[in-house]
């Protein structure tokens, strides 16, 4: 299976690399990964790209700007984003645990709009791991939620 995931970015990298990481260890096939970044996130953004070499094999990264308090904008960028996937016949993943509150609103309304077949929001029950890897923290730490698509 062939996925495009979106992401928008805050603030810190770990929020943006931790799901995608676990999503790409549970469904594979990610071919398109975007990051939706504000100009204020742009450096959180460029870390988590660099990061993504690591991570995950064959990926190809890349990045759109959006503002960070315009919801209605945002969404339309990044609706446009996962149209093109949609087009090409990938299979559509968002995620909204990491960004700006407003720029994770709007990822999840162009989720909702595009028919994103996965929604996906990385729950930590411990705040005392926050700014941690995933793979640093216990699983009995954290939950990987489906808001939408496939457990």
């Amino acid at each position: 299976m062939r996925w495009g995931y979106l992401a928008p970015v805050g603030a810190r990298p770990q929020a943006v690399y931790s799901p995608l990481w676990l999503f790409a260890e549970r469904h594979g096939g990610l071919e398109e990964v975007c990051l939706a970044h504000s100009e204020a996130t742009l450096s959180a953004a460029l870390r988590v790209e660099e990061a993504l070499k690591h991570l995950v094999e064959g990926a190809r990264a890349t990045r759109i700007q959006v503002p960070e308090a315009d919801v209605e904008e945002a969404s339309r960028l990044m609706r446009g984003v996962l149209e093109a996937w949609r087009a090409r016949g990938l299979k559509l993943a968002v995620d909204v645990t990491p960004g700006r509150k407003a720029m994770s609103i709007a990822a999840y309304k162009a989720a909702v709009e595009a028919g994103a077949d996965a929604v996906i929001y990385l729950h930590l029950l411990d705040p005392s791991y926050e700014g941690l890897p995933v793979h640093l923290i216990p699983s009995s730490a954290w939950s990987l939620v489906y808001l939408r698509g496939p457990p």
